[in-house]
C-alpha cells in the first residue's frame, strides 16, 4: 500500500528540483501538492450548491473517497494516492470504469498506454506480494514508477480524466473553482439612451448628462449557471433530466445548482481538452451523456495544448493548477453551459431530443 505520506515525500523531493518547464515532473509535483485555492466566504447560493453536491454524493465511491464529488478537491496528490492503491488492490489493474467508457460516442485513445501502465503496476504488485518491502524500497519503486515510467500526461488518468486526441497535459480545475465560476452573478449591460434637454434627477439607476439621460437596468441576481440552464433545459422535451426552469431568480439558481450537482456526482466522463482555436475546455458528463462545460484561460501553444510559461516553486504551491500565477481563479475559469448527450447529426438537430 502507498500511503499519502509516502507519496507526499516523493513528490516533495521532486518539487525541489530546478525546472524551466511548466509540464515536467518537478512542476507537476508542485501542482499535485498545491493546497486549495482560497475564496471569500461563500455567499448563500454558493453554499447552497456545495450543500447540493454533498447531498448527491453517491455511496458507491465510499464516503471518504476523493472521487465521490466527481470534481476533485485539492491537494490532488491524495486522489493520485487513492487511485494507485485502488489499482494495487485490483492486482495492479485499473478499475473497470477507468478503462472503458460508459458514454455513447465517446472513447479514449490511450488504450494501449493504459495496458502498458497496468503491466508495470501488476509487476510491482506481484513483487511486493512475494516480499515485504521496506520503506526505502517503496520510495525507490514509487520514484521509478512515477518519474521514469509515467509521463506527466499519464497523471490525469489517475485523477479520473479521459484521454482523447485533444486532451491537455494540464491538471484540471478544482471543485471550488468550478463552483465559484458557476455561481458567479450573470451581468448583462443594458443602457437606454433618451434624447432630451432635462437634467437627470440623480435617482437610483439613472445618470443625467444634459442632452441625454442614460438609465442603467438593475443588475439581476441570476447566476451564470442559472442563466445557462434557462437557455438550455428546453432541449430535452421529455424534461426527465433537466426538469424545468421556473419561478423567482433565487428558485432558478437553486434549480440550476441541483442539476449541476446531479451531473458532477454522477460523472462517467471527464476530459480537459482543447477545442478549435485552442480553447481549453473542462468537460464532465454522466453515463447518459448529459454534461457541463467550463473554459479556462491558459497560455497554449499550437501543439498538444502545452503551456508556454513555467511556474516557480515558490509561487506555484499556492497557485491554481492550470493557471498562470498572475491570473486569479475567478477570472481564469468561466462556466460555458450544459451539454446534451452525443447524437448523430446533433448540430443539425440543435441538440433537441
Amino acid at each position: 500500500m502507498i500511503t499519502d505520506d509516502i507519496l507526499e515525500t516523493v513528490l516533495e523531493a521532486k518539487s525541489r528540483e530546478p525546472t524551466t518547464d511548466f509540464l515536467d515532473w518537478p512542476s507537476m509535483s508542485i501542482q499535485l501538492l498545491a493546497k486549495e485555492t482560497e475564496f471569500p466566504t461563500p455567499d448563500e447560493i454558493t453554499a447552497n450548491l456545495h450543500a447540493c453536491i454533498s447531498s448527491c454524493v453517491q455511496s458507491g465511491s465510499g464516503p471518504n473517497s476523493r472521487f465521490s464529488k466527481g470534481i476533485l478537491e485539492r491537494p490532488y496528490h491524495l486522489a493520485l494516492s487513492e487511485m494507485i492503491n485502488k489499482c494495487f488492490a485490483n492486482g495492479g489493474s485499473f478499475p473497470e470504469d477507468v478503462v472503458n467508457s460508459q458514454v455513447y460516442m465517446l472513447e479514449g485513445v490511450n488504450v494501449a498506454r493504459l495496458k502498458e501502465i497496468e503491466q508495470r503496476m501488476i509487476a510491482i504488485h506481484n513483487s511486493w506480494a512475494s516480499i515485504s518491502p521496506s520503506l526505502s524500497e517503496k520510495l525507490s519503486t514509487l520514484e521509478d514508477f512515477l518519474f521514469k515510467f509515467l509521463t506527466p500526461k499519464d497523471v490525469n488518468t489517475f485523477l479520473g480524466l479521459r484521454t482523447t486526441v485533444g486532451s491537455a497535459v494540464y491538471l484540471p480545475p478544482s471543485l471550488n473553482e468550478c463552483v465559484n465560476a458557476f455561481t458567479k452573478i450573470h451581468t448583462k449591460s443594458k443602457v437606454i439612451e433618451q434624447s432630451g434637454g432635462e437634467q437627470g434627477s440623480g435617482s437610483e439607476g439613472s445618470i443625467g448628462d444634459g442632452e441625454n439621460k442614460r438609465r442603467k437596468i438593475k443588475v439581476n441576481t441570476l447566476t451564470v449557471g442559472a442563466k445557462a440552464f434557462s437557455k438550455h433545459c428546453h432541449r430535452d422535451r421529455s424534461k426527465n433530466f433537466w426538469g424545468t426552469c421556473t419561478g423567482t431568480e433565487k428558485q432558478k439558481n437553486e434549480q440550476a445548482n441541483l442539476v449541476l450537482a446531479k451531473i458532477i456526482t454522477n460523472a462517467a466522463w471527464i476530459n480537459l481538452h482543447s477545442l478549435p482555436h485552442n480553447i481549453l475546455t473542462y468537460e464532465i458528463r454522466t453515463a447518459e451523456g448529459y454534461g457541463a462545460r467550463w473554459t479556462l484561460n491558459a497560455p497554449l501553444t499550437s501543439t498538444n495544448s502545452s503551456a508556454t510559461q513555467a511556474p516557480t516553486p515558490s509561487s506555484s504551491k499556492t497557485s491554481p493548477s492550470v493557471f498562470d500565477s498572475s491570473h486569479s481563479p475567478q477570472t481564469s475559469l468561466t462556466f460555458r453551459g450544459f451539454l446534451e448527450p452525443q447524437m448523430e447529426n446533433g448540430h443539425g438537430k440543435k441538440w433537441i431530443h
